[in-house]
């Protein structure tokens, strides 16, 4: 198995900070309670800036998983740690009797079985590498051209056409689907199995950052008329505008995918190794299991003062910033502590015990899977 270069572990970090800084926005209702008009433009110009953090990963998992065996203890361990913050929060508001829960309640909260977008993206995620294999075995069956071709028309069918009829046609796909995921794995895939030429050096990379600023202010551009343009006038453009306008920052735009190609172009190319930046980005998917819980999304921007009524300074934006670092800085930390935890528990002789009988249970029945 190839190590991950620090460069991707630096963007996975700098993904799940836009992330978090997107929450903070977006949950905490910053848009909805400003009076200010310059705080508003600055947060739609940040938003546009950082809304491909999550396509990013599911690249990220295209270009990495298109090359691999379907890893059995990946995704055990994946899951108990998506388990073990859910438990977690719900023995914490439990303690301090902020929520009461039923058992059903309980059950939800804990296997995410709700129907809400609660941690979306682990649901998607799980999918997505339960399929991989499969994905895997028909992009290698493609040649080059058959694989762009595939590239286009998935883009086209699953991603364009429900921004462009402002998700109400055949296909619904909102960003937070298994279609999106798809369609960003095998885009992830052929840049692994089809390098770009001149990857290394510092002209492409200026190239590639400027290409995702460019399709940023596209879209800003796209949703700034829209918007205006649907809000006054009414007639058969406005409609359609209003579409354009209301799917501008829903993952599927076809502006935002390629948003999230070029940065992640633009961090390919960079040279870096770092056992800090590696060590820090082992423990940014807790960020996400804290953060985007519904149950924390519910208080944690009030507790923080964020969503705390009418926001009339710009100067709140620094405020937002300021959150968003601590925040993350915090749940690093809390994921130190449950790695130190964990690292504990899986040397342990139970767990090595069951590692050997599900190896040899593996090797006996010849499944063409991995487990290390």
């Amino acid at each position: 198995m190839e190590d991950r270069k620090s460069n991707f572990e630096l963007l996975r970090i700098f993904c799940m900070f836009m992330i978090v800084l997107y929450h903070v926005i977006l949950h905490g209702h910053v848009l909805e309670n400003s009076q200010s008009h310059i705080l508003s433009f600055a947060c739609i110009v940040i938003v546009s800036l950082i809304i491909m953090h999550a396509n990013i990963f599911f690249i990220l998992t295209g270009y990495f998983q298109c090359r691999l065996k379907f890893n059995l203890k990946k995704i055990i361990h994946f899951t108990i740690e998506v388990l073990f913050y859910n438990l977690l929060v719900i023995i914490l508001f439990s303690i301090f009797h902020i929520e009461d829960f039923s058992f059903e309640n309980f059950l939800k909260h804990l296997f995410l079985l709700d129907n809400s977008k609660n941690l979306w993206f682990v649901k998607i995620y799980f999918c997505l590498y339960v399929f991989s294999p499969f994905i895997n075995y028909l992009i290698k069956s493609l040649t080059r051209k058959k694989h762009k071709f595939l590239i286009i028309i998935s883009v086209i069918i699953l991603c364009l056409i429900p921004y462009l009829t402002g998700n109400n046609g055949i296909i619904k796909n909102d960003g937070f689907t298994l279609y999106n995921a798809f369609v960003l794995y095998i885009i992830g895939a052929y840049i692994r199995m089809y390098p770009l030429e001149n990857t290394g050096l510092d002209n492409y990379r200026k190239k590639m950052f400027l290409n995702y600023l460019l399709f940023a202010f596209v879209n800003l551009l796209v949703y700034s008329f829209s918007s205006y343009y649907s809000l006054n006038y009414k007639n058969i453009f406005s409609s359609i505008l209003f579409n354009f306008a209301k799917e501008s920052f829903f993952y599927q735009n076809p502006l935002i995918i390629m948003q999230s190609i070029y940065f992640f172009l633009f961090f390919k190319c960079i040279n870096l190794t770092s056992k800090f930046v590696n060590f820090i980005s082992k423990s940014v998917f807790a960020v996400y299991l804290i953060t985007d819980n519904s149950l924390m999304e519910k208080y944690l921007y009030k507790w923080l003062l964020i969503d705390n009524g009418v926001i009339e300074s710009f100067n709140f934006i620094f405020y937002v910033f300021l959150i968003t670092i601590i925040i993350f800085v915090y749940c690093i930390f809390i994921d130190l502590i449950r790695r130190y935890l964990f690292k504990y528990i899986y040397d342990s002789n139970f767990c090595k015990k069951i590692d050997n009988k599900i190896k040899k249970y593996i090797a006996i029945h010849n499944f063409d899977i991995d487990y290390r």
